[in-house]
């Protein structure tokens, strides 16, 4: 009986099928994962570039860039200084850009003591 189970246990090993692995986080996920009004960004990178889904999102010669559409005159030269990223990296890099957005949000909260969104045009 015990040879029986170990037949039934090496046949099952080699069925095993592993786990598929996990799918990314979509884009909503990112934006969600900052601490800022998961709805409010939403709904001002909707707006800004449909979510990075406008065929614009990416073109680092627009005077706006990525997701959450940045405005290149304004945060180019702040993030190249402060930061180190290049206005390329900060539009081609979706996460980049969402972790740019969230440091202009914060930033726009400290300097100006007034709500982050205020930042971005789509802001109602």
């Amino acid at each position: 009986m015990g040879f029986l189970w170990a037949l039934l246990l090496l046949i099952a090993s080699w069925l095993h099928v592993p786990p598929e692995p996990p799918l990314p986080p979509t884009i909503e996920e990112r934006i969600c994962s900052y601490d800022w009004e998961c709805e409010t960004a939403l709904t001002v990178f909707t707006c800004e570039s449909q979510l990075g889904r406008h065929p614009d999102t990416h073109n680092v010669d627009h005077e706006d860039g990525g997701v959450a559409q940045l405005n290149k005159a304004t945060w180019a030269w702040w993030f190249a200084l402060y930061y180190g990223w290049t206005w390329e990296e900060i539009v081609m890099n979706d996460d980049l850009n969402l972790a740019a957005a969230n440091i202009v949000y914060h930033e726009w909260e400290r300097v100006y003591r007034e709500i982050g969104w205020k930042a971005w045009s789509c802001y109602d």
